[in-house]
């Protein structure tokens, strides 16, 4: 009689299981989230999404200030330097070097992973560089306006507020002056 080694046979026998222990799934799974960790940030400057993050920043911030000035005591105004990048809110209608926002508004660095190509106010010619103060108020409808920024991997976005509502719509590239114009004596943007 052939003495070898029985084999269970309707089920694998404990002996012959093969597969990974628990301390060996976990140190995996470490592995990838400490790669994750390092990767993601990277990806994101790579694919623009802080680019685009902040763009959703800045509207977020006016969309709240418009909402807030309806309750504050004195008008709030939201200051943009075009060549730094930098946004902040307070409530004198001059910017000031400082660059504090009141609380409980933090100030905003777009950074550069967001150029800004543009700002169009009522009545005035498109404005490049230098400071923007935008007002808001509970005794008066906000400014009309539109922004123009560029993110870090080329994608153009227009920003328009609505002044009727205080909401802040972004489209996708740069609109033309031409249409700018054609509403500029409406209420509301197209888009809105």
């Amino acid at each position: 009689m052939n003495k070898t080694k029985a084999r269970c046979p309707q089920a694998p026998c404990l002996g012959d299981a093969k597969g990974f222990t628990l301390i060996e799934v976990g140190l995996v799974v470490f592995l990838v989230a400490l790669l994750a960790g390092i990767l993601v940030p990277r990806m994101d400057a790579v694919f623009g999404f802080q680019g685009q993050r902040n763009i959703r920043l800045f509207r977020a911030l006016l969309e709240q200030v418009s909402q807030d000035a309806l309750l504050w005591p004195t008008p709030l105004y939201v200051h943009l330097d075009l060549d730094t990048g930098e946004v902040w809110v307070d409530e004198t209608p001059e910017p000031s070097n400082e660059r504090l926002s009141i609380q409980p508004y933090a100030t905003l660095r777009l950074g550069k992973n967001v150029r800004i190509l543009e700002v169009r106010k009522r009545g005035e010619r498109p404005i490049v560089n230098g400071a923007l103060t935008l007002a808001f108020s509970k005794d008066s409808v906000p400014e009309r306006f539109v922004w123009v920024a560029q993110d870090n991997t080329g994608r153009i976005q227009t920003l328009w507020m609505n002044p009727l509502t205080g909401l802040v719509s972004i489209e996708s590239g740069q609109i033309p002056e031409k249409l700018f114009e054609r509403y500029e004596d409406q209420p509301f943007y197209p888009g809105i």
